[in-house]
């Protein structure tokens, strides 16, 4: 749960004493330019790094401790709305529908009130023949795409680090 809270400082207590503290806006701040970064090279859109950052920061609100943690649920409503309000000054408006891009990948159709990615996991669909267009299936492509470039970069990182438990 603690590396999921975007704007948290914690202990893990699984690294070594001399970096058991965490900063995970730090982190989110690092990984948002890089994300940046590579946005930059493969768009060739004009960098405005210091703009992304300060829209990034505003929406993590100000970092909590351990201590703090009765906060995370009020402070992550905030932060989905401060999301939508950047998104709208974007032009993008449509909230996210998880079963929208599922259910225009396959024939059958999964309403909302269904939408239980266990029970899902269970039952067969059918893909329409455009489905390898789909929003649902670049998604899946682009997720393990990035797990294995992720698993590359890391190996090295990994195998190296001393942890008493992964």
């Amino acid at each position: 749960m603690k590396p999921d809270i975007p704007n948290l400082i914690w202990i893990d207590p699984r690294l070594i004493a001399d970096n058991t503290e965490v900063n995970n806006k730090e982190r989110v701040l690092f990984a948002a330019r890089k994300l940046y970064s590579n946005y930059i090279m493969t768009t060739s859109s004009e960098n405005n790094w210091a703009s992304v950052k300060k829209n990034i920061a505003g929406i993590l609100s100000q970092t909590i401790t351990e201590a703090e943690l009765h906060l995370v649920a009020e402070q992550q409503a905030e932060r989905i709305e401060k999301y939508k309000k950047l998104l709208r000054e974007f032009g993008a408006e449509e909230d996210y529908h998880p079963e929208k891009w599922f259910n225009d990948a396959i024939l059958e159709e999964v309403k909302k009130e269904q939408w239980n990615l266990k029970d899902l996991s269970t039952k067969e669909f059918h893909f329409r023949d455009n489905y390898q267009k789909s929003n649902w299936y670049n998604f899946q492509e682009a997720a393990k795409q990035y797990l294995k470039n992720a698993e590359i970069i890391l190996r090295p990182l990994l195998s190296s680090l001393e942890m008493k438990e992964w």
